[in-house]
């Protein structure tokens, strides 16, 4: 069991962390950092307040730190709980503006790397930790949740991340076609996808498919397939038949064919 610290409780702790926190199992929230006001008391009266930071990392058995504060406050909260060797993790962003960050030397990625090493804690179970990374994003045995990132990877490159990748998951609202889908179904990476607009057509039944509203159905389908060996390899397989149907050639061919009717009839 991961005991978290929430500090803040304004609207996005109120809405968003307290209920994340709670909901995922594997997760107790021990402690609430509130300043001034009763609302935590409140809400939570099983869970002790604290009115200062110290007051909070007085409790040696908080692991995590979720910082939920305003954002000019983010990089200081930050610090003194990784000073504390406490696990963090923030809202965005990290500090207010990029001169501010560069300056404090301490970057994305290490943050991230200090939220990866309490998700390797081998006393927490495997599908508790996907379910923490479902919920707060990271790098977590082999699954990779990218969030924007793959707006910023080059394209020589973006083959490497999905051969590396164990699962590629791909929860999209709306989507016109799904390149990434196939993408990493020709590299051999098994695929959860949405059931949503054109991801059906194009996955077939080579990808897992969930509601990508469903938190709890994404989280399930990610612990599943984390511990199905068997499965991952069926879908990796899949993949690779389904992704060699799909040809340039033939998408070429066919926008050639729509055009020459269209000219046809006119």
């Amino acid at each position: 069991m991961v005991r978290v610290g929430l500090i803040g409780f304004g609207l996005a702790g109120q809405a968003f962390h307290a209920p994340v926190i709670r909901g995922v199992r594997g997760m107790e929230l021990a402690c609430i950092l509130e300043r001034r006001g009763t609302r935590a008391r409140e809400k939570y009266p099983e869970v002790r307040v604290a009115r200062t930071l110290e007051e909070l990392l007085a409790d040696k058995e908080i692991q995590l730190c979720v910082i939920a504060t305003p954002n000019d406050s983010h990089f200081e909260y930050a610090r003194a709980c990784l000073v504390a060797g406490r696990d963090v993790v923030v809202d965005k962003p990290f500090a207010p503006t990029l001169h501010e960050s560069e300056e404090h030397d301490v970057s994305h990625e290490d943050l991230q790397a200090q939220f990866k090493r309490m998700l390797s804690d081998g006393r927490v179970k495997v599908e508790d930790r996907v379910r923490m990374a479902a919920a707060f994003g990271a790098v977590i045995s082999g699954i990779f949740i990218a969030g924007d990132a793959f707006d910023d990877v080059p394209s020589s490159e973006l083959a490497d991340w999905y051969t590396r990748a164990m699962i590629f998951a791909f929860p999209s609202l709306d989507e016109g076609f799904g390149m990434p889908v196939l993408e990493a179904m020709a590299s051999g990476t098994p695929v959860i996808a949405s059931n949503r607009s054109a991801l059906p057509e194009v996955a077939g039944d080579a990808a897992w498919l969930v509601n990508p509203e469903d938190t709890e159905e994404l989280a399930g389908a990610l612990v599943a397939l984390t511990l199905d060996p068997n499965r991952r390899a069926d879908l990796s397989l899949r993949g690779l038949a389904r992704a060699a149907r799909f040809r340039w050639g033939d998408a070429v061919e066919k926008t050639w064919q729509v055009y020459c009717e269209l000219a046809a009839t006119n």
